[in-house]
């Protein structure tokens, strides 16, 4: 089913879209169907620039990221007990890169999120969810060496390596929750989907936010955005909140 949901999602890309729409162009002009082949070329090439176009779902992916705005500790209470659940994005275990470097940006950002609540509630135990191809030995390898680098206690820091997506993590925490509180720290714009997944698998998670994307509304720096311009930028952020929103609908459904 997970790979099925990632099928669908991939032709939602304004990239796949136009790729799929001018391979058949082009066949249909090897078919001597030249008509056809330039009207189905010349919407590949219009959904391409309207993808790029950032404009298009700005202010909807804005609305997405901001559904919860970034935890602040000190309303918590300081000695609660309970787990700080980073979720992740991925692990490339190879043994030349220092562990910061083993992980993407984003991932960086949730963890570094994560580090921050453990600092400021010391009862708290921080997870880690490390996926990938890569070995457990490899991955205990990381957990040690970000322990290192971040100056972390040992056995306040754990990780697991067998989710392969938001609902596989969600089920692997309710096997570790015993009570407390629970904190959720992923992406900004996937927070809302994961917290979906999280309630329905019955926790009750507090989101912690990260990785914002957008400024604020009403924020000076808006006046220098040019988001009328086809970018490459445009079309990752087009895809990332068609992503969210078709994997929502996908869960709603059934789907993991």
């Amino acid at each position: 089913m997970e790979i099925l949901k990632l099928i669908v999602v991939y032709c939602l890309s304004p990239l796949s879209i136009c790729l799929i729409l001018q391979c058949i162009g082009w066949l249909s002009f090897w078919a001597c169907r030249k008509r056809t082949g330039l009207t189905l070329l010349g919407m590949g090439s219009l959904v391409l620039m309207l993808g790029g176009l950032s404009e298009l779902t700005y202010e909807a992916h804005r609305d997405l990221e901001y559904t919860f705005e970034p935890l602040a500790v000190e309303t918590l209470d300081p000695h609660a007990d309970g787990l700080i659940v980073v979720l992740g994005t991925g692990f490339n275990g190879d043994p030349a890169m220092p562990p910061n470097s083993q992980i993407s940006g984003v991932f960086l950002s949730r963890i570094i999120e994560g580090v921050r609540l453990y600092r400021k509630l010391p009862n708290m135990q921080l997870v880690i969810s490390v996926a990938g191809e890569s070995s457990d030995h490899e991955k205990m390898k990381f957990r040690l060496g970000m322990i290192d680098l971040l100056q972390l206690a040992p056995e306040r820091v754990s990780i697991f390596t067998t989710a392969k997506s938001t609902a596989g993590e969600a089920l692997e925490i309710c096997s570790r929750f015993q009570e407390g509180k629970l904190l959720l720290v992923t992406s900004a714009s996937h927070m809302k989907r994961a917290k979906m997944i999280f309630e329905d698998a019955g926790l009750h998670p507090t989101p912690a936010a990260t990785a914002y994307e957008f400024v604020r509304a009403g924020d000076t720096r808006e006046a220098t955005r040019r988001l009328w311009v086809p970018t490459a930028d445009g079309i990752s952020s087009n895809h990332r909140w068609l992503y969210e929103n078709a994997a929502m609908i996908w869960h709603a459904l059934g789907g993991n």
